[in-house]
């Protein structure tokens, strides 16, 4: 009896973790980025969404055995705080906090009270540190080594005037002494390509631009990364596979997802499923099939990004057979 991996253990189209088993190696990417990690500077990562970049800088970090936490700029956008969602990051929920403590004293009184006590208590504040030091010598305390802080997400605050600049403030800040014994880096996660012409001109323009490493573009996979990816999928599910069948399946898919890692990672689930229906067998003409479910999957998408620009609630007359070129 063959045994085989379920589908949804060897593609993984939106899985955070890194897949280690179909991790496909991208040397040049992976290059830059270790170099500017090495770097005393911050570092942005940037690329179309679903091309993989969070399985690069993980895979990255994990092999230069570098501690990072990751914050969500998404969330950060939802409480209308970067420093906050840095600080629910790094320190976990219910941690005790000592605020200040108190200097009892007894004083005893003559015998006209008869063994009678009093007492009183002075209290001292402890004047608290700002937040985001504090957060930031938590987990130097933890590691001492050096650290990564991932912002991911960026293109969720990148629209906010107030969120970017409180971003330009904390790279800023990081130089400062009190700060930089904390041994922590950032790297910046997100779509936008824009982000030191932004702060170019904005406020603090040279001051957090100078600061910032930007790597190449984080773009789609090539022929070949395609390949190994259907490659190293269909023999966890053991699916024979000839060398012309294999080329066939990842020049139809690279064709199809552009190489784009999340797609290519879908449409081979869809395939893988196909696959399975026949027995584990692969015959060209399930490609006809996958591609029919696959169209029809994006033009599902495409219907209701079309149908939220029309028909809205508030309008007065319906526009229903409206076609928007």
């Amino acid at each position: 009896m063959i045994i085989r991996k379920e589908i949804t253990e060897v593609f993984t189209p939106r899985m955070s973790e890194v897949n280690a088993s179909m991790y496909v190696h991208r040397p040049s990417l992976e290059k830059s980025l270790q170099r500017a990690i090495k770097r005393n500077s911050h570092t942005l990562l940037f690329g179309e969404s679903g091309n993989g970049k969070s399985w690069l800088y993980k895979n990255v970090l994990e092999e230069m055995k570098i501690p990072f936490v990751v914050a969500n700029c998404a969330n950060a956008s939802r409480l209308g705080s970067i420093t906050q969602e840095i600080c629910n990051t790094l320190i976990e929920p219910g941690t005790v906090k000592k605020m200040g403590f108190s200097e009892e004293k007894a004083a005893e009184i003559g015998a006209y009270f008869a063994k009678g006590g009093l007492k009183h208590t002075n209290t001292f504040e402890i004047a608290s540190e700002e937040p985001l030091l504090e957060a930031f010598k938590l987990f130097n305390d933890a590691e001492e080594k050096k650290k990564i802080l991932v912002l991911d997400n960026l293109e969720s605050i990148f629209d906010s005037d107030k969120l970017m600049t409180e971003l330009a403030d904390i790279v800023i800040l990081l130089d400062d002494s009190r700060y930089s014994v904390c041994n922590l880096n950032m790297l910046i996660v997100g779509i936008p390509n824009g982000v030191l012409h932004y702060f170019r001109e904005t406020k603090n323009a040279e001051s957090v631009a100078n600061r910032i490493s930007e790597i190449d573009k984080v773009s789609g996979l090539d022929s070949g990364q395609v390949q190994s990816i259907v490659s190293k999928g269909f023999q966890q599910l053991k699916v024979p596979l000839t060398g012309s069948s294999l080329k066939e399946i990842s020049d139809h898919v690279w064709n199809v997802t552009l190489g784009t890692a999340q797609r290519v990672h879908e449409y081979c689930e869809l395939l893988a499923y196909s696959t399975e229906e026949n027995a584990w067998k692969f015959e060209s003409e399930l490609l006809k099939r996958v591609d029919k479910e696959w169209l029809l999957g994006g033009l599902r998408h495409s219907y209701q990004v079309v149908e939220g620009h029309l028909n809205s609630r508030e309008t007065a007359v319906a526009r229903k057979n409206t076609v928007i070129y």
